[in-house]
């Protein structure tokens, strides 16, 4: 847990994890930390929650400001300071209604973030399993290319003793060749798989990732007609409309 929460500055402690080997909560654990999506929605929150305070103050030092330069103001005859009435007498609704308007700001800024740290888990997850479908692909497909071989060699025997036809040789070596085909497609897409990860992670892209560790799916899944009432309460997106409509309505 410790050599994860470093991983969030530290690309060798980061690159270290992924080379001795993962499992998918490990993966999760480091696109939570250095996504930079959530990096960059973390600050987004981090600057509307400031708001608050300046919002807040912002009026009073306004005043403040008028109070203390009115008596400075240079010209002709007596002069006072030129503050408002709308400064001096502020329409109580309104300054009611801003602080509100930047609580659904960062009502909005935290739903923002919550959808990054939903979509980076998700594409992480989705990554984890890819890569494990095709490292299992990788070796199946190598043992039959092993099996083939081998039946190639004894065909070619038997071709050159007179016991069967060279037809039976070329159709064994077509499937060969046609296997050697499918073994480089499968390596490109591990390695596309592979760099799409470092890129979650925000890792280089020539970075060597380790063996991941394999664990069995779920078997069970949930009723697909219940999960359409859950979404339409819990979605982010829906949520965050409503938090921009009650934005704009307080506007």
């Amino acid at each position: 847990i410790a050599s994860v929460s470093i991983a969030a500055s530290d690309v060798k402690t980061s690159v270290g994890a992924l080379q001795k080997g993962f499992s998918k909560e490990m993966l999760e654990a480091l696109v939570l930390l250095r996504n930079p999506s959530i990096t960059s929605a973390e600050k987004k929150l981090r600057a509307s929650i400031e708001k608050i305070s300046q919002v807040a103050n912002l009026d009073e030092i306004l005043r403040q400001y008028n109070s203390f330069t009115k008596d400075a103001m240079t010209g002709i005859g007596s002069m006072k300071g030129n503050d408002s009435v709308a400064m001096r007498f502020p329409f109580p609704g309104v300054m009611a209604l801003k602080g509100p308007v930047v609580e659904k700001e960062v009502e909005v800024a935290k739903l923002d973030l919550e959808i990054a740290r939903r979509d980076a888990v998700t594409s992480i997850r989705k990554a984890y399993w890819n890569l494990l479908f095709f490292r299992k692909a990788l070796e199946i497909t190598k043992e039959i290319l092993a099996l083939l071989t081998y039946l190639e060699e004894v065909a070619t025997t038997r071709y050159e003793s007179g016991r069967t036809s060279y037809q039976d040789v070329v159709k064994v070596r077509i499937n060969r060749e046609i296997l050697e085909e499918n073994l480089k497609t499968l390596k490109e897409r591990q390695k596309n798989i592979e760099i799409g990860i470092l890129a979650l992670l925000n890792l280089p892209g020539n970075t060597r990732m380790g063996i991941p560790k394999r664990i069995k799916p779920a078997a069970a899944a949930p009723e697909l007609d219940k999960l359409f009432d859950i979404a339409k309460i819990n979605r982010q997106e829906i949520r965050r409309l409503h938090a921009k409509i009650d934005k704009m309505e307080r506007m």
